[in-house]
Order: C-alpha cells, then sequence, then structure tokens
C-alpha cells in the first residue's frame, strides 16, 4: 500500500510542476511554487516536500517509469532493487 501512495503522490506532484513548466515557469521557480501550494487552507502533503524533493522527484526517470506502470496497470508494483545498491544491511 505505501509504495502505492507514494506512486500517486510522486504524480501528483510531477504533475503539478510539468502544468507550471508547461506554461514557461522554470522548472527550479515551479517546484518553488508546488511546494508552497495551498490545498483546503494547508500546504500541499503537510509540507512534508520541500522545492528541492520535488525538483528530484520531477527529474527523476526512475519515479516515472514506476508511476507510468502503476497507472498503466492499475495496479500496486513491486519494486526489486540490486541488494548490493541497497542501504538496507538485514540483507
Amino acid at each position: 500500500y505505501s509504495l502505492t501512495r507514494a506512486t500517486i503522490v510522486t504524480r501528483d506532484l510531477r504533475d503539478r510542476v510539468q502544468k507550471l513548466v508547461d506554461g514557461g515557469m522554470p522548472v527550479k521557480e515551479a517546484c518553488k511554487q508546488v511546494s508552497e501550494t495551498e490545498r483546503d487552507g494547508e500546504i500541499l502533503y503537510g509540507g512534508t516536500f520541500a522545492a528541492e524533493d520535488i525538483e528530484e522527484i520531477y527529474n527523476s526517470d526512475e519515479l516515472k517509469e514506476l508511476e507510468d506502470l502503476y497507472f498503466k496497470k492499475k495496479k500496486p508494483c513491486l519494486l526489486l532493487v540490486n541488494k548490493n545498491l541497497s542501504f538496507d544491511k538485514l540483507f
């Protein structure tokens, strides 16, 4: 569930930035504006995402692939990583 939710959130952030970029705004400025966006009187996603975080999400091809896969299949996806690249030391 958490990977599914994260995929939905990153797609929402990416779409918001892309809409501003398509309107002629530079990426950095668009990310800053999205990070300060309010919904129902509160900062988007509780202010969890700084402009730099949103820019990293926007520029991540790997996250975009995961989002595209999820929205194409409309099912949760399993994320597999090379254990040598993992920060998790339980492997």
